[in-house]
């Protein structure tokens, strides 16, 4: 158990050296801009409940953006702080199905309403431009049922 933290530490350092080498000489973090969009499944109504991820294209290992999927199907990102936006650019996206409630041994891939291509940065095929006009970063995700339902 020891050796695990011990690494969750160094990772955590390592990750936090590199963030502040690749700001450069920017104060404070990077800029964000309002980013939102809505979760649903073609053909069906939209999925409630899980989360979404933005993550940048060009440099994955600076940020990660995330939100949470309202009842309604909608998200707001936050990077830094609850829905303070994304970074602009090129960003690669995920979609995490909810756990069923009382069920945390639940097999997200085999009890999601939506296919498991989209738990993977690799296979989601989904991908959005952040820009600093808010106008433009509201996102419909329209996703493939899972097909093993």
């Amino acid at each position: 158990m020891a050796w695990h933290r011990t690494q969750l530490v160094a990772s955590v350092v390592l990750a936090c050296g590199f963030v502040a080498g690749s700001v450069g000489c920017q104060e404070g973090p990077v800029p964000t801009y309002p980013t939102s969009g809505t979760v649903t499944v073609k053909n069906q109504v939209s999925v409630a409940g899980g989360r979404v991820e933005f993550r940048l294209m060009d440099n994955p290992h600076l940020v990660v953006s995330r939100g949470y999927i309202g009842k309604d199907g909608a998200f707001v990102l936050g990077t830094f702080e609850a829905q303070d936006g994304a970074p602009a650019g090129k960003h690669r996206v995920v979609v995490y199905p909810p756990s069923p409630p009382g069920d945390h041994d639940a097999n997200p891939r085999a009890k999601s309403v939506i296919d498991p291509k989209y738990l993977s940065y690799d296979t989601s095929g989904l991908e959005y431009e952040v820009t600093d006009n808010a106008e433009k970063n509201k996102f419909p995700l329209l996703l493939d049922p899972n097909p093993n339902k």
